[in-house]
């Protein structure tokens, strides 16, 4: 008898994340400056703008989206905007709460991050630009980042040390 199939391992279901399916939600590239802008010397100077979000779909099911926003301007000129919405609908099945609220800021965005990068690169290049290529993103980082500051924003006035303050 194999342990995998033992009573006891039924009993909750195994952890797993299955990727039903990603796609582009929304869209959106404007180069209001052609064709001038093209005539500038090409000293970009590029923000980003980057986001996530999500809607629960069922008990186990979830839409989690990354919306990436770029914009790349020579001067006070904007050269281009590009913004995507990538999406993706996962099924997160065995975690509890905590643990989906870090599969959804931290699995879900590096999943969907890649094809972002693509559109984005793609993008910019059929527009008659340079490539721009997104650098990796530490969502890790991000959303440990925000655990942290949202703790120390619960914990202002609160004294973790037994005295009460009077």
């Amino acid at each position: 008898m194999q342990d995998s199939e033992s009573p006891e391992m039924n009993e909750r279901p195994a952890k797993r994340i299955e990727t039903q399916k990603i796609y582009i939600k929304d869209i959106s590239y404007e180069a209001p400056g052609t064709p001038q802008i093209f005539t500038e010397k090409w000293e970009p100077q590029v923000s980003q703008d980057m986001r996530n979000s999500h809607n629960q779909l069922s008990d186990v099911v979830y839409e989690a989206s990354l919306i990436v926003t770029i914009t790349v301007k020579i001067g006070d000129k904007v050269a281009y905007l590009i913004e995507v919405n990538q999406a993706g609908i996962f099924n997160l099945i065995g975690y509890n709460e905590e643990e989906i609220e870090g599969i959804l800021a931290i699995f879900c965005p590096t999943t969907l991050f890649p094809y972002v990068r693509e559109a984005i690169t793609d993008l910019s290049s059929r527009g008659g630009f340079p490539a721009l290529v997104l650098q990796h993103v530490s969502f890790a980082d991000m959303y440990h980042e925000y655990v942290r500051s949202k703790k120390e924003a619960q914990g202002e006035g609160d004294d973790e040390g037994g005295s009460v303050t009077h």
